[in-house]
C-alpha cells in the first residue's frame, strides 16, 4: 500500500496562506465587478402600462413601410429622482401632461426609409435596416416636412392639425418611458460594473450603447422592445427632438437644462429660437458613440430614460439619428 506523506507544519502554513490570499484577491475582484450595486436595483420594477397599444404603417416611395405606433395622452413623472445612478442636474423630477395623443415611429428611421423620401445617404455606416445618421437638425426637420406633403398628395390622409415632426423631448421621454419610473424602460435601473466596463446586464437587454456594441450603429428593432412596442429607445443613435435648449451658467456644475414655455408643464415644449442665442437642439437616448477604456464610464449613463443632451442645430455625427412623430406640433415653427 501507498504511504501518505503528511504535510509539514511549513507547508500547511504557506497553504493556509495561499488560500487566504486566493480568497481576498477573489473578493476584491468580484467587488470591482460588481461595483456598490444595491438589491433593489438588481430587481424588476412592475410596469404599468395605461392603454394598450396601436399600430399602423405608412407606406413610402417604393413601398418602404413606416411603422408607427399610437401614444395616448396622459400625465408622467419626467426626470429622475435624486439618487438615480449617473443622473444629472438636469433631471429635477415633475410631473407633466400632455393632453393629446401623438404617433411616433416604431423604430429608428433607417436609411432605407430616408432614402426613399430624400434621395440620398449621407450615413457613415451603410445598409437598408441601420439607422440613417450623419445629419444636423434641419435635414431632419426637412424629412418631416416632405412626408407630411407625401400624405397631403396622396388625398390628405393627415390627421386635421396633425403632422409630421420631430417628438418634443417630453413626448420623447413619456414615449420611452411607456409607464416606468426606473432609469430603462424594461422595469430595471441602470447598474455599475467594473467602473463601466462590463455592459449593464439591464441596459444590455434594450439597448446599444459603446459598451455592449463596439461602438458601432446596429440594425433597428434587434433589442427588447418598451411596453408600447417601441424599440431602440435606448442607445444606438441620439435622437433629435423638436425642442430649442439652452445653458444655464448660474448652476453650479455647468450641467444645461431646459426652459419650458409652459408654466403647468402642460404639453410643455423647449425655447423659441429666437430666445436661444446658442442655438441648441435637444437630442435624447444615447448612442453608441466611441469606446475609449478611460471615457466609457459614464457612457451608458447618456442612454437613460431622463438623460439629454443639448447640441448645435448644425451638428452630425455617426450616431446621430432621428425618429419621426405626428402630433399638433408644427416643425416650421421651431426652425
Amino acid at each position: 500500500m501507498m504511504e501518505i506523506k503528511k504535510l509539514s507544519l511549513k507547508t500547511k502554513v504557506f497553504l493556509g496562506f495561499a488560500i487566504i490570499i486566493f480568497v481576498f484577491i477573489s473578493g476584491f475582484v468580484l467587488f470591482l465587478i460588481l461595483g456598490e450595486v444595491p438589491y433593489n436595483d438588481w430587481k424588476r420594477h412592475e410596469v404599468v402600462l395605461p392603454v394598450q397599444m396601436t399600430e399602423k404603417t405608412v407606406l413610402l416611395p417604393g413601398d418602404v413601410p413606416l411603422e408607427l405606433v399610437y401614444i395616448p395622452p396622459g400625465s408622467f413623472m419626467m426626470g429622475s429622482p435624486n439618487d438615480e445612478l449617473y443622473r444629472k442636474s438636469d433631471e429635477i423630477l415633475h410631473e407633466v401632461t400632455l393632453t393629446d395623443g401623438f404617433w411616433i415611429g416604431k423604430y429608428e428611421v433607417t436609411q432605407a426609409q430616408w432614402k426613399s423620401v430624400m434621395g440620398y445617404n449621407n450615413s457613415y455606416y451603410l445598409g437598408d435596416n441601420l439607422p440613417v445618421t450623419n445629419l444636423d437638425w434641419n435635414e431632419a426637420a426637412e424629412f418631416c416636412e416632405k412626408l407630411t406633403l407625401l400624405e397631403e398628395k396622396r388625398g390628405g390622409r393627415m390627421i386635421m392639425g396633425y403632422s409630421y415632426t420631430l417628438p418634443t423631448e417630453a413626448q420623447w421621454e413619456y414615449t420611452c418611458r411607456a409607464g416606468t419610473t426606473t432609469s430603462l424602460n424594461n422595469g430595471y435601473n441602470l447598474i455599475y460594473l467594473f467602473w463601466g466596463h462590463i455592459p449593464c446586464p439591464h441596459l444590455k437587454k434594450v439597448g446599444w450603447s459603446n459598451v455592449n456594441s463596439g461602438a458601432l450603429v446596429h440594425e433597428v428593432g434587434l433589442k427588447q422592445p418598451n411596453a408600447w412596442g417601441l424599440y431602440d429607445m435606448h442607445g444606438n443613435v441620439w435622437e433629435w427632438c423638436l425642442d430649442w435648449g439652452t445653458r444655464d451658467y448660474n448652476m453650479s456644475d455647468g450641467q444645461l437644462i431646459t426652459n419650458y414655455r409652459s408654466n403647468k408643464n402642460i404639453n410643455p415644449i423647449g425655447l423659441l429660437e429666437s430666445n436661444n442665442k446658442e442655438k441648441l437642439k435637444i437630442v435624447r437616448g444615447g448612442g453608441v458613440g466611441h469606446y475609449s477604456f478611460f471615457e466609457c464610464f459614464y457612457e451608458e449613463g447618456h442612454c437613460r430614460s431622463a438623460a439629454k443632451n443639448f447640441i448645435s442645430a448644425n451638428s452630425k455625427g455617426t450616431s446621430l439619428g432621428f425618429r419621426v412623430c405626428v402630433s399638433k406640433h408644427d416643425i416650421k415653427t421651431m426652425k
